[in-house]
């Protein structure tokens, strides 16, 4: 097993807290309204997510350069809560400096580095990547993660799927395809890398065989839907912070992804997908109690009418 680089120095404090995803789950909403929280500093490249890409996915690009159009200027006032952007400017020397390292394996010492701004406030990372890992690459990282405010956020595994789907449509991922039709939802279901995001239960299993059952704690998409302040202000109590000292900007309602284009579903797509997922949604009502029942009930097979599913036109509706 690779031994993952480190020089045994003493490590700074770290993240707070980190949120595994998955993705298409919350997780920028969530991200966005830490932000408010006049105790917590965020850093400026979202969802960076080190641990997995050591920030490949964004050396030699603008996002690790300081920004200055009008609107990288506000978000940098609002999340360093000063004029002077001193945490954002640590954060980014860290970040193009990790960045620019060889290695194969994470520099846990310079992960822990970049988290070093925060100083006096709540920070932590948000990466739904790291719901992905396997428990190996889990384990390899476990100095870094034990001790953490560590969850995620669960979420209908079929409504997940066409979030993401929907992702892809913007993107045009697969090219110019139609993004509801059956050949399209195999695609992605039976995707080798992004099929990782698709199983809640697996997500949490691998977590907590790695670093010990009861390691991650669970939110619900659901709730965050229903009960958005009420959801917010528990997360903001789990990973220590204060909920009075959120910033009255904006309500803990709103989500800049909520007019996202979104893919026409056909009928004969969302009734493969429903069936692929089935064995998942029993794991989850299982695991997850009430939460994973109403996902059950929501996807279950209707003794009868057209569509074959019980509910297909109200999924139809909420895949944001």
């Amino acid at each position: 097993m690779k031994v993952v680089r480190g020089n045994g120095a003493q490590r700074g404090p770290g993240p707070h807290f980190i949120c595994i995803g998955p993705a298409n789950s919350a997780t920028t909403w969530l991200a966005d309204h830490l932000k408010l929280q006049w105790d917590c500093w965020m850093p400026p490249v979202q969802e960076a997510s080190y641990l997995k890409t050591r920030l490949k996915n964004v050396h030699g690009v603008p996002h690790l350069d300081l920004k200055w159009d009008w609107w990288s200027m506000v978000k940098r006032l609002v999340r360093n809560k000063s004029v002077l952007p001193w945490r954002d400017v640590e954060y980014l020397r860290a970040a193009r400096e990790l960045a620019a390292l060889p290695d194969d394996e994470p520099d846990l010492d310079g992960y822990l580095r970049l988290f070093a701004p925060a100083r006096d406030k709540i920070t932590g990372d948000v990466a739904p990547i790291y719901g992905t890992f396997s428990v190996d690459e889990i384990r390899r990282r476990a100095p870094v993660l034990e001790g953490r405010k560590i969850f995620m956020i669960a979420r209908d595994p079929v409504q997940r799927f066409w979030s993401a789907m929907g992702r892809h449509l913007r993107y045009q991922t697969y090219g110019d395809v139609d993004y509801g039709s059956l050949e399209t939802a195999k695609v992605l279901f039976n995707d080798p890398i992004r099929s990782n995001h698709h199983f809640p239960t697996r997500i949490l299993d691998r977590w907590n065989e790695a670093l010990g059952e009861g390691s991650v704690k669970v939110f619900f998409f659901d709730d965050i839907v229903q009960w958005p302040r009420k959801t917010f202000e528990e997360i903001v109590a789990y990973i220590g912070a204060d909920i009075r000292k959120r910033l009255p900007l904006v309500p803990v309602s709103f989500n800049r992804k909520e007019g996202n284009k979104r893919p026409q579903i056909s009928a004969e797509a969302g009734e493969w997908v429903r069936t692929a997922f089935r064995q998942e949604l029993e794991s989850c009502a299982e695991r997850f109690g009430e939460p994973g029942r109403k996902w059950l009930d929501r996807n279950r097979i209707a003794d009868s009418g057209a569509s074959g599913y019980a509910g297909f036109e109200a999924i139809r509706s909420e895949v944001q």
